[in-house]
């Protein structure tokens, strides 16, 4: 389907408004929508309701399925299929969607939203009811929902672990992971995975090389379905993964008549993450506007930390990046100049690159060949020293995960008290000097990660870790905030390497197929060196801000705090020590402590909590 085929089914969509909905499982009662509906429609068959909110990619497709006009609304489109299908309808729903199924009579539905969760999905208890919505702060007005937030997930955050993927930073709300739904029945509710691109045990249908065509195919529909929902700007980096974007998307959209996209760059004032030069480059090649916006510009006067600190207030969770700042002011520049919608490069570098735990499988399979084409694959594309990557390779990624697997396995058999003692204190080395100082919570932050602790992966590391790029609570998060910076700014976020039939591809295309010609994005690498040949894609390796992030908190770290006051909102829940991390916060600025990224999280999460305090 071409984008303008799209567009024309999805003209004139409702904003992000938020809305809730309510349904009493107990009790024989239809689900309805509470308030104003926002986007949000709703459809009812007898018992039998529908809540809808999002885009339909294939209702063509489903209103030929089914034998409805054209025009029919999505949500009763949807309960159509959910009445001809049940619970399978999930499997001919496509889209980017929130959506409620209920049948009252039996008591009995289905809470889900799209395979990655581009459209968040939350709920909330209240008495014998439950309150759905794609927003937790919409949830957390309702009369009965608390606000109180979750102090053991705002200390693992500091830790840089999110345990349980359904808990948010509110102790009274719940997120419905991506790939999931949640089921209803008069037993009471579970948690359901509906989307598997390679299910666990099952064998892997690997992508064949000659079967690489497809990759063009379903790349070209992901751009498309977002072109569709009108006029798109670009995330443009100099990275194979937003170039690759930019130029499908201002192809298609000069062969559909469509507005041409716009770029949106951000120039990094550190020649370590400079690309500016490939950023300007690839906008002049494809003949497209571009806004190019320095960094340090945009955050004048107060820098960096304290702009991402002032973009924290009032949002339902903490930011990821403190980058945000100048991205969040490009897409308020692109919505000024009629664009509706911010395409990025996200997802490429979970579904285009090789988990470095395929070095664990080389060496348990004894394939040394393998292992020495995937290290030297690593060496060409990322920029690490040869010894870092032989290092990560043989040992880091390699041996340590299959010596810990033989050992939990040996511990197991033989001393499963000394191997429940060994995960305790795993799980309870994370945890920093000064972050849980009462007692209390620590005990409960071990006890969640106890409780999350991996079984050991089944069908190898490799997939495992592919399972762990959907299922982790951070894709989830980094959806949620793509969604929220939507109402925010006007802008939807859309990243076409999260299409789900995309990705589903990507997932079963075999390491030496992604690493195609000895080098990391081989799907894309050649394409870009060929259409770009000033640009170096064919040698490029990849750029981080590591050097730049660490100038920026050595530099702006303790004035942030100072004038922030400190972190006493985190002091009084009992989330940090204050006094041990002002020492740490002076040895980290003075050069002792090399722990220079705790800084910012603190400060940013002090920030979020004291908004919501």
């Amino acid at each position: 389907m071409s984008a303008v085929q799209v567009a024309a089914q999805h003209e004139g969509q409702a904003p992000f408004e938020p809305w809730v909905a309510r349904l009493a499982p107990m009790r024989p009662s239809p689900l309805e929508l509470m308030g104003q509906p926002g986007p949000a429609a709703s459809a009812r068959s007898g018992s039998r309701t529908a809540v809808f909110d999002g885009v339909l990619y294939n209702r063509g497709e489903l209103e030929r399925l089914l034998g409805v006009q054209p025009g029919t609304s999505d949500a009763e489109l949807v309960l159509r299929a959910y009445e001809r299908f049940g619970a399978d309808v999930l499997r001919h729903v496509k889209g980017i969607f929130a959506l409620a199924l209920w049948n009252a009579d039996e008591r009995s539905g289905l809470l889900a939203h799209d395979p990655l969760g581009s459209y968040p999905f939350f709920y909330a208890e209240n008495g014998d009811e439950l309150l759905i919505s794609t927003s937790i702060d919409a949830l957390l007005t309702c009369d009965g929902v608390s606000g109180e937030v979750d102090r053991a997930v705002l200390a693992d955050h500091l830790c840089h672990r999110w345990p349980d993927r359904e808990r948010t930073y509110f102790e009274a709300v719940k997120r419905i992971p991506p790939c999931h739904a949640v089921v209803i029945e008069p037993s009471g509710r579970r948690l359901w995975r509906y989307w598997d691109p390679a299910p666990p045990g099952e064998p892997m249908d690997w992508v064949a090389e000659d079967e690489l065509e497809r990759f063009g195919e379903l790349f070209d529909q992901a751009v498309n379905r977002c072109l569709g929902l009108g006029p798109a700007a670009i995330y443009l980096s100099g990275g194979f993964d937003s170039v690759s974007v930019a130029a499908v998307a201002a192809d298609n959209c000069r062969t559909q008549g469509l507005q041409a996209p716009l770029a949106l760059s951000v120039a990094f004032p550190h020649p370590d993450c400079n690309e500016e030069p490939i950023q300007r480059g690839v906008a002049r090649e494809l003949g497209i506007d571009q806004l190019m916006l320095n960094l340090d510009d945009a955050v004048r006067p107060t820098g960096l930390l304290q702009a991402s600190c002032a973009l924290q207030a009032g949002r339902s969770a903490p930011m990821l990046s403190y980058f945000a700042p100048p991205y969040l002011q490009l897409a308020e520049d692109a919505r000024a100049r009629g664009y509706n919608a911010v395409l990025t490069g996200g997802g490429g570098d979970e579904w285009l690159c090789v988990t470095p735990l395929l070095a664990a499988d080389l060496i348990r399979a004894g394939d040394v060949r393998g292992l020495v084409r995937h290290a030297k694959s690593m060496q060409r594309s990322f920029n690490l020293p040869w010894w870092t990557v032989w290092r990560n390779a043989l040992w880091v990624f390699g041996l340590r995960q299959l010596v810990g697997a033989t050992v939990g396995s040996a511990l197991r058999r033989v001393a499963p008290a000394r191997l429940e003692a060994h995960r305790r204190r795993a799980a309870e080395a994370p945890v920093l000097d000064w972050v849980a100082p009462d007692p209390e919570l620590r005990d409960e932050m071990t006890r969640r990660n106890l409780d999350a602790w991996p079984e050991r992966p089944k069908d190898g590391w490799y997939r495992h870790d592919l399972r762990n790029g959907l299922d982790h609570a951070v894709t989830a998060m980094e959806m949620e905030e793509f969604f929220e910076n939507a109402r925010l700014t006007g802008v939807r976020t859309l990243c076409p390497y999260m299409d789900p039939d995309l990705v589903d591809f990507l997932y079963r295309v075999p390491p030496e197929l992604l690493d195609k010609g000895g080098r990391a994005k081989g799907l894309v690498r050649h394409e870009l060196a060929r259409r770009f040949p000033e640009l170096g894609f064919d040698r490029q390796k990849k750029l981080t801000a590591v050097s730049y992030s660490r100038g920026v908190v050595l530099e702006q770290g303790e004035r942030a705090w100072q004038g922030s006051g400190g972190a006493p909102t985190l002091a009084e829940l009992g989330v940090i020590d204050q006094k041990a991390f002002e020492q740490e916060l002076q040895a980290i600025v003075s050069g002792r402590r090399d722990r220079v990224f705790h800084v910012s999280d603190v400060l940013n999460l002090e920030a979020w909590t004291r908004s919501r305090i």
